[in-house]
């Protein structure tokens, strides 16, 4: 490796390497002083209670589901014999598997259940991006971004982050896809003379399987995350102490989050008054992941008041969004005015909801009976 030529120089673009894993695999050994293989089944195997996912491959058993592959059908190296193994070549991604321990390790991801909640976030992350405006990359994933009508035919979208890793031998396929904001995944294996072609064609196995499964399953989350927020958290809000204190929270189609319908602070229209004097005119909240003890944490991302247009277009095209630079600007009495924190009952239902800079609380008396849509992350998974 050493005589060969760089592909690229360091931090420059992204270059998949199957050896820069195999490396990876032979520095833990150095580190741990145990072998891949042990550090396999005592970390994943073991606390997951896998007994269909192996290291080498399992030979002579008769629980092995192994598809026979005809080499002479087949272009070159798509005949790859089960039992050969990968040896040194395993740590890039050469465990075998079942569909059943696939998904409990997709599930382990999602819910933290080896690592801490802060730790899978970050690892749930891009590391880079590719110079496709749909595509980044993680350590390991393939992180494809996909375009989420508001509501089912709507043309406004939200950019919704997938999750994948794929891998596999010839026609022997595998794939991990994840959905964190919804909280669901998907596992797929393929084994077929059509598995992939290897140039990335759209009409292989593969592909067409994978399409369909987040064509199908990531708008019907979306839909019914956003059907569950509605019923858990849109409704009218009175104070708690008796004032003339009311809030109204409803879905609404192209809004994002829960919309802020109505706000009357002590017999005052909050945005007519305060909203004006701060340049905002309305508000949708947003939930934070932020969840304990039966509270949930929500900010409010207030809509600015629109000023005429110049007519002149955006340099970079759509116009960059900076709601992530503004969070926690306006504070009272060391709060912040946008902090929205929702009071939940036994089973994640809404009872009451409080802005702690205003020092008020209000208790849910009705639900909105018709909630039209608006993206749902607000709750869907977390609450």
């Amino acid at each position: 490796m050493l005589s060969q030529d760089p592909a690229t120089a360091t931090w420059h673009t992204p270059v998949y390497s199957n050896e820069a894993l195999q490396l990876l695999g032979w520095a833990y050994e150095n580190i741990t002083g145990e072998s891949m293989e042990d550090g396999f089944k005592t970390s994943i195997l073991e606390p997951l209670g896998l007994s269909r996912s192996f290291w080498s491959p399992p030979k002579d058993d008769p629980n092995a589901n192994v598809v026979e592959l005809d080499p002479s059908t087949m272009k070159d190296l798509v005949g790859y014999d089960f039992e050969e193994g990968l040896a040194t070549y395993t740590p890039t991604g050469g465990i075998y598997s079942s569909l059943g321990d696939l998904s409990a390790i997709g599930r382990s991801i999602l819910s933290s259940s080896l690592l801490p909640p802060s730790t899978t976030r970050e690892w749930l992350r891009p590391i880079t991006h590719s110079q496709h405006t749909h595509t980044a990359i993680g350590r390991p994933w393939e992180i494809f971004r996909m375009d989420l009508p508001f509501t089912p035919g709507s043309e406004q979208t939200r950019l919704v982050d997938i999750y994948a890793k794929n891998g596999g031998v010839a026609a022997y396929l595998t794939y991990l896809i994840l959905s964190p904001d919804h909280d669901i995944g998907f596992t797929l294996m393929v084994a077929s003379k059509t598995s992939f072609s290897g140039d990335g064609d759209l009409d292989s196995t593969f592909n067409i399987l994978s399409e369909l499964l987040l064509e199908k399953w990531v708008p019907a989350a979306e839909a019914a995350a956003r059907e569950a927020a509605g019923d858990d958290l849109a409704g009218t809000y009175v104070a708690e102490d008796g004032s003339d204190s009311t809030v109204e929270l409803a879905l609404v189609p192209g809004r994002l989050g829960l919309t802020v319908m109505k706000f009357v602070y002590n017999g005052t229209d909050f945005f007519a008054t305060v909203g004006e004097n701060l340049g905002f005119q309305g508000a949708d909240l947003q939930f934070m992941g932020l969840k304990d003890q039966g509270e949930a944490s929500f900010r409010a991302v207030f809509s600015n008041i629109e000023s005429e247009s110049s007519g002149r277009a955006s340099v970079v095209g759509k116009k960059c969004g900076w709601t992530w630079g503004s969070a926690g600007w306006f504070t009272y009495g060391n709060a912040a005015l946008d902090e929205v924190v929702y009071t939940l009952d036994a089973d994640g239902k809404a009872a009451a909801v409080s802005f702690p800079a205003l020092r008020l609380k209000l208790v849910k008396t009705s639900k909105e009976e018709a909630n039209g849509g608006g993206d749902s992350r607000t709750a869907s998974q977390e609450l």
